[in-house]
């Protein structure tokens, strides 16, 4: 979890956890010239996969390449069509994350995501370490809990994130 130095504290944690089992799935080796300012859609994806109440995670290498907090950062990042996120809807995911700004990006960003909330779905946002999750794998199914946090002058609905993988010995 990388925090802001604006950030001034933090008021409360709440010591309660939201569990979802998850599914994680790489775009960088799925489209292998990934252009950030393109759209992601249902071709990107086994749609196969995606089942009822999981938390979906697309790493697109994005927070890694380009830096927090400059005007690139926000208005160049990959997003999801509008029939990826649908389809989401559709299967009654709980759970939208990604490895950028948003799913959306700007004057679409706060009514794609209300739009998503309204339905059920919450998108999480500038997830980090999710090549870490993968550990170079495709696509890798983990169980994922968030732990929702109160902070001061902040937009949204932060959270930490903390994904538990079993892994064969």
């Amino acid at each position: 979890f990388q925090m802001n130095n604006n950030i001034s504290k933090i008021i409360f944690f709440y010591y309660y956890k939201i569990q979802y089992f998850s599914l994680l799935v790489d775009l960088l080796y799925r489209k292998k010239h990934l252009h950030f300012n393109k759209e992601i859609d249902i071709t990107d994806i086994d749609m196969n996969l995606i089942t009822q109440e999981k938390f979906i995670a697309f790493y697109t290498g994005y927070i890694e390449k380009e830096l927090y907090d400059t005007k690139s950062y926000f208005t160049s990042h990959p997003q999801l069509s509008n029939e990826l996120i649908e389809q989401l809807i559709d299967r009654k995911i709980s759970i939208i994350g990604i490895d950028s700004a948003g799913v959306k990006r700007g004057s679409e960003h706060r009514t794609t995501d209300q739009y998503c909330a309204d339905r059920g779905a919450f998108i999480i946002e500038n997830l980090c370490n999710l090549d870490k999750v993968l550990n170079q794998k495709k696509v890798r199914e983990f169980t994922v809990n968030t732990y929702p946090l109160n902070l001061e002058d902040m937009t949204g609905l932060p959270c930490r994130v903390i994904a538990e993988i079993l892994y064969a010995i």
